[in-house]
C-alpha cells in the first residue's frame, strides 16, 4: 500500500487571496490610480444597549490614525482618532448617546429617517452620474436641502437638549467638515 503523506489544503478565499490583490493592483494602476498598500487591522466592536444592536468598525489609515464608524443601528462615520484611547472615549460617549435616543418614543422612525436620508444621499449620486442634470434641478435640490437645513435648525432652536457630556460636531453649518469629507 501507498505511503500517504499529510498535507494542509487551504480551502476558501486565501490561497488565491494574494493573486486576485494583485490582479485588482494591476488593474487599478492601469486606470491610473496611485496606491499604496498598508498592513493594517480591522476591527469590529459590538454592544447591546437596552435592546439594541450597536456595531462599530474601526481601522488604521496610512497616516496612523483610526478611522471610527458606526454601523448599526445606523451607519455613522465618527472620524478619525490619533489613538484607541480617543476611539474607545467616542464609543463611549456614542454609546451614552444612543441609551438616550433608545428610550425616545420615536427611536423607530428616526432610525427609519436616518435611512431614508442616506437612501437619499445614494439617489443624488446616481442621478448626478447617469443623467445631464439641468440647472434648474440642481436649484431646486439645493433649495430643499436649505430648507432641511432650516427644519434642524428650528428643531434645535425648540427643543431640550438630552445630552451634555460633549458637543455636537456637526449641528452648525459653518466651518464644520462632515468626518467623511476629511483627507485621510
Amino acid at each position: 500500500m501507498p505511503e500517504r503523506h499529510s498535507r494542509r489544503v487551504e480551502r476558501g478565499p486565501r490561497p488565491y487571496l494574494k493573486a486576485e490583490l494583485s490582479t485588482q493592483e494591476m488593474r487599478l494602476k492601469q486606470m491610473g490610480a496611485k496606491i499604496e498598500v498598508i498592513n493594517s487591522f480591522l476591527c469590529y466592536i459590538r454592544f447591546e444597549v437596552d435592546g439594541v444592536k450597536v456595531k462599530y468598525v474601526y481601522n488604521l489609515n496610512r497616516k496612523g490614525q483610526f478611522f471610527l464608524e458606526r454601523v448599526t443601528p445606523y451607519p455613522q462615520p465618527a472620524g478619525t482618532f490619533d489613538s484607541e484611547k480617543d476611539v474607545v472615549e467616542s464609543i463611549r460617549n456614542d454609546i451614552a448617546q444612543i441609551k438616550q435616543l433608545a428610550r425616545s418614543s420615536h427611536f423607530k422612525e428616526l432610525i427609519d429617517m436616518n435611512s431614508d436620508l442616506r437612501f437619499l444621499a445614494r439617489r443624488l449620486d446616481s442621478i448626478c452620474l447617469y443623467y445631464d442634470v439641468k440647472p434648474e434641478d440642481i436649484a431646486t435640490i439645493r433649495d430643499s436641502l436649505e430648507h432641511l437645513h432650516g427644519v434642524f435648525d428650528a428643531i434645535r432652536g425648540h427643543s431640550d437638549r438630552v445630552y451634555f457630556d460633549t458637543e455636537p460636531f456637526c449641528l452648525d453649518r459653518e466651518g464644520e467638515v462632515p468626518p467623511d469629507r476629511e483627507d485621510d
